[in-house]
């Protein structure tokens, strides 16, 4: 049994889908965890299928995916990273005039707004 893809980089308010790939016969019952910590709200999980529609930063993490039949239990984990979306603030358009203007000249602590 596998998860796929194993790990994944999604960017925030993108979507992400992992699948768990579990064989046997009879077929196993396939259900979803996240590890040390409850699955977001947004969450879709559908049969072996594991959806994430708008993923948020804490929606990264190790998800599991238990496969159970007569013939006992098997586990396969997949990592999800969420990346930020950056946000621009005060202090980084500071920087972005700086880099663009470098013919500014500032007395010490002078400030830019």
């Amino acid at each position: 049994m596998r998860v796929e893809p194993d790990m994944q980089t999604i960017a925030q308010g993108t979507s992400g889908e992992l699948r768990c790939v579990a064989t046997g016969d009879p077929a196993p019952t396939v259900a979803w965890t996240k590890v040390n910590d409850e699955m977001g709200r947004s969450v879709q999980v559908t049969g072996n299928i594991l959806r994430i529609p708008s993923a948020m930063v804490g929606d990264r993490g190790v998800y599991a995916c238990t496969a159970t039949s007569h013939g006992g239990e098997a586990a396969a984990y997949a990592m999800i990273e969420v990346e930020s979306k950056l946000k621009f603030t005060q202090a980084l358009k500071k920087t972005f005039f700086l880099q663009n203007f470098p013919q500014v000249n500032l007395k010490k602590n002078e400030a830019i707004d």
